[in-house]
């Protein structure tokens, strides 16, 4: 499948693209003026965050924290069984019918994974360019600010974030690596409520993960937590990151 390079200035930016796609990149990158220069812009917008100092937040505020972690998880989705139908059809053509079906079927699970893979891939540039025109537009925002703190166990999180914009972009450095049934888990904390944006965990071969925050409101923190691999509807451990978003 064709790859869109032009979407994916702000994933390279972020040090958020896998280590093949990244290699990639930079080979288009030094023939594509307007990618250049798409990424030297985003590169001084998020400049400011590597000259930002790290927050110490107060002690009592991971207890606070972990009492108003909570997220409702959505369903799944309800799969609707296939109906099958039956015929009768002459015996001399049961082993003839039966050997087009297995070569129909094979094929069909072939074509059918296939397409299910592009429409995947589809989906994944998709909302790739969708990211990067929200993060383009909320580190270029006026009342954009940025706060970094350091995360237990190692690393730093980096947080840019705008009123205007209702969204913070969360970004981690050099985050401890967890094992295949953990994950870390983002969450957004509101005197009104909280809920969580998803897990994140660094690409292999990457040193920084990031993801897009929506809905922080005002007085927000960002809290990082490390739950099992699929998520937890609420908190079940000690916070080892609280950035305030102020």
């Amino acid at each position: 499948m064709r790859i869109d390079f032009h979407s994916l200035t702000g994933a390279y930016v972020l040090d958020a693209l896998p280590a093949f796609e990244r290699e990639r990149f930079e080979v288009h990158l030094k023939r594509c003026p307007m990618c250049a220069h798409e990424v030297a812009e985003l590169r001084e917008a998020t400049a400011r965050i590597g000259a930002a100092s790290a927050l110490a937040p107060p002690p009592e505020l991971k207890e606070r924290v972990m009492a108003e972690v909570a997220q409702t998880r959505q369903r799944p989705p309800e799969v609707k069984p296939d109906r099958s139908h039956r015929s009768w059809i002459p015996a001399a053509s049961v082993v003839l019918a039966a050997a087009s079906m297995v070569v129909a079927i094979g094929l069909g699970i072939q074509l059918g994974q296939v397409n299910q893979q592009l429409s995947e891939e589809t989906q994944a540039r998709e909302l790739l360019a969708q990211q990067y025109e929200q993060f383009a537009g909320l580190v270029t925002a006026d009342d954009a600010r940025i706060v970094v703190t350091e995360i237990e166990g190692g690393g730093t999180a980096s947080a840019v974030f705008a009123m205007s914009h209702d969204s913070a972009l969360f970004v981690t450095h050099d985050l401890a690596p967890l094992p295949p049934d953990l994950a870390y888990q983002l969450w957004v904390i509101q005197p009104d409520g909280t809920h969580s944006p998803g897990v994140m965990n660094p690409d292999p071969g990457s040193e920084s993960a990031s993801m897009l925050a929506q809905g922080i409101g005002d007085e927000a923190q960002l809290a990082l937590t490390v739950e099992p691999a699929g998520g937890s509807p609420q908190g079940t451990t000690p916070p080892i990151m609280v950035l305030p978003l102020e």
